[in-house]
């Protein structure tokens, strides 16, 4: 899973930039997140615990949002794997296996099919199930690090229930659920160790301790014949969904039923067929991705019991598939409505802004034109009092001229003779 060889390594120091495995807080299997060593664990330590600090996961403190900060063993650490060559036309089959980057994270998923757009890949994530569309930068081929060193995994394979036609005599067919009890149509798969049926392309057949099924197989045990006689069964067969879409179960896993409950069985699991396929047809965008699901691991239980649901699986994997780019569409759309409504509430808060600025500068505007009419005031008052002050000036002139004159005649008139 993580790490594994000297901790001692460049490759751990502190500062160093690491993957932490989702497991390591309990989480689901396969998901890698980018972290950076804190601190490393003293020599003397018995429990290699490293402090890391995560890039992309955030957790709040004092309603402030900060990098998350954890304790994390050893065994869910490993470096960072070397990106993939050509990282951005990187090219995909279906039922590879890729580590896609969803959710400030990798994780695992397989490769369902290519989109028309090039680099476009539509992809079934594992933990939790969902068909995703992805662009080439966003996947990567999956490695493990394995005595230091990196280890490319295995291609996966895809193990498939095959459908064989009836065929006549023989032995009877060996159960798929050997030495397990059947009490009922969920009882003969619940019992079954099952690959996740939304795992598209990874079908795989449960473990069992009878033997596997193959093509030299009789396609019916002799006492299932009668469920195929019913006439229940001969009406249900001649519904049109089958004559759309043929099928030839052959309920292997119920031969280890009781023979009393074998047609009722059957029978149900027919219907089941058919509801599946109604339910299929009236599906809207809208329904709860948990219908599409459930839809899913009933046509993996149905297969199990011989039906071919190829047809049937594409469809309505299709359907997710539009569900999905549509729930994208409505998300941006509302993610747009709401940077539409923060647009709109900042554009009010500077509105209000420029409104106070207005409002000052009107003040101001009113405040200058009441300066510059007493400008003009003091500037008349002004230039009134220098024409006071030459007339004056000028009066003074005129004073001294008299003065001097009444001075003169004082003097003749004290200088004169006196008379007789």
């Amino acid at each position: 899973m993580g790490s594994s060889g000297d901790t001692n390594s460049d490759l751990f120091g502190k500062g160093s930039l690491v993957e932490v495995s989702s497991q390591a807080d309990g989480g689901f299997h396969g998901g890698w997140y980018l972290a950076k060593i804190l601190e490393r664990p003293k020599e003397k330590e018995k429990e290699m615990i490293f402090l890391v600090e995560y890039q992309k996961l955030r957790c709040k403190i004092n309603n402030v949002k900060t990098k998350l900060v954890k304790a994390v063993n050893f065994e869910f650490i490993r470096p960072v794997p070397p990106p993939p060559p050509n990282r951005e036309h990187q090219i995909f089959k279906p039922n590879d296996v890729v580590d896609v980057y969803h959710v400030n994270g990798w994780r695992g998923g397989v490769v369902f099919k290519a989109l028309d757009e090039p680099g476009c890949y539509s992809v079934m994530l594992k933990n939790p199930p969902d068909l995703i569309c992805y662009r080439s930068p966003d996947l990567r081929p999956p490695l493990d690090w394995v005595d230091n060193k990196w280890v490319p995994l295995q291609k996966q394979q895809k193990e498939v229930v095959t459908r064989n036609k009836k065929k006549q005599g023989g032995n009877p067919s060996k159960s798929l659920l050997a030495d397990k009890e059947c009490d009922g149509a969920e009882g003969a798969v619940g019992k079954m160790t099952l690959e996740d049926s939304a795992t598209v392309g990874v079908e795989s057949v449960g473990e069992s301790t009878g033997a596997a099924m193959n093509d030299d197989m009789p396609c019916k045990d002799e006492n299932l014949r009668i469920v195929e006689d019913s006439p229940v069964m001969q009406f249900i067969q001649a519904m049109d969904v089958f004559q759309s879409i043929p099928q030839e179960p052959h309920f292997r896993p119920l031969a280890e039923c009781e023979e009393v409950c074998r047609e009722g069985l059957a029978l149900g699991h027919m219907m089941t067929f058919v509801n599946v396929t109604k339910k299929i047809s009236t599906l809207q965008a809208s329904d709860p991705r948990i219908d599409f699901d459930s839809l899913l691991k009933c046509l993996s239980e149905l297969e199990l019991h011989g039906f071919n649901v190829e047809a049937v699986r594409s469809r309505l994997l299709e359907l997710q598939l539009m569900k999905d780019s549509q729930e994208h569409l409505k998300t941006k759309s509302k993610n747009i409505k709401s940077e539409i409504i923060e647009q709109t509430h900042e554009r009010t808060k500077v509105k209000a802004e420029l409104d106070e600025v207005m409002k000052d500068l009107k003040l101001l505007e009113d405040k200058k034109k009441e300066v510059e009419e007493k400008k003009v005031r003091l500037l008349s008052t002004n230039n009134e009092n220098e024409s006071e002050i030459v007339k004056l000036k000028s009066g003074i002139g005129s004073l001294f001229e008299e003065i001097k004159k009444v001075n003169n005649e004082f003097k003749s008139v004290a200088g004169s003779p006196w008379k007789k």
